[in-house]
């Protein structure tokens, strides 16, 4: 059997009517496909994105948040996993922006990196050995808009990954119609340019072939998604194909 876990809204929010509790945790046996009924594995506000690190027991969340405890910016928790599935909350830091809608762990497991959609900041928290959040040690903007005055009127940082080598985190901005590069170095997050997309795309989240070789980007706005060499050593992104994502 497999555990899965589930982030939710627990808001009502402008874009969505959010109604869990928390993060639910699920089994899937895997011969038949078959789901159990979800259970609540811990209360927390709007953790729509999760970060699983399953050999070391942990798990991240965001909490898609405008203010948290008084404070701007939303806010990333740290869990623990029990022998029952549940969760453990570790502890909870700021998440240096507005409305955090992604995170992802380092391959090294130190650090996690957080894509702030509201303020378009991308963030890197490094982790103490037992698995708790430090305050962020780099906190980057980026600029820009689009040509669809609804949703690309500022930058709107959407999702941000290490490449395979461990070298780069590439961050992709909805609103700006961009890829961030980042260089990972000394402990931290190093700006290191950008690439400009078709306008209008709105690249949102993004996977790396196993090798390292190929990019695969879903752009939201115009429901395609695009396929680019990577070269990790410049870096440099080559573009292969764009295919619609939408039926003929």
């Amino acid at each position: 059997m497999y555990t899965l876990y589930i982030g939710t809204y627990t808001q009502i929010l402008p874009y969505v009517n959010g109604k869990g509790e928390g993060i639910y945790t699920l089994q899937m046996d895997p011969g038949s496909g078959m789901l159990s009924a979800p259970r609540l594995a811990a209360p927390a506000t709007n953790p729509s994105f999760l970060a699983l690190d399953a050999p070391l027991g942990r798990l991240f969340a965001v909490n898609e948040l405008e203010s948290w405890h008084g404070f701007p910016g939303g806010a990333v928790s740290a869990f623990t996993i029990q022998p029952d599935g549940k969760l453990k909350r570790t502890n909870q830091r700021l998440s240096g922006g507005a409305a955090p809608c992604y995170i992802s762990l380092e391959p090294d497991g130190k650090a996690v990196l957080v894509a702030n959609y509201v303020t378009g900041t991308v963030a890197r928290l490094t982790l103490t050995p037992e698995g708790a959040l430090r305050a962020p040690s780099s906190v980057y903007g980026h600029a820009g808009s689009g040509p669809d005055a609804a949703r690309q009127e500022a930058p709107h940082a959407h999702s941000i990954l290490v490449d395979p080598s461990g070298q780069w985190a590439l961050a992709a901005d909805l609103g700006a119609d961009k890829l961030y590069f980042y260089r990972l170095a000394q402990n931290q997050l190093q700006p290191f340019g950008a690439v400009h997309l078709d306008p209008g795309s709105g690249p949102r989240h993004m996977a790396f072939a196993p090798a390292g070789d190929r990019l695969y980007l879903a752009n939201e706005l115009d429901s395609t998604v695009a396929c680019f060499r990577f070269d990790p050593a410049s870096p440099r992104l080559e573009h292969v194909q764009t295919v619609s994502a939408l039926p003929e």
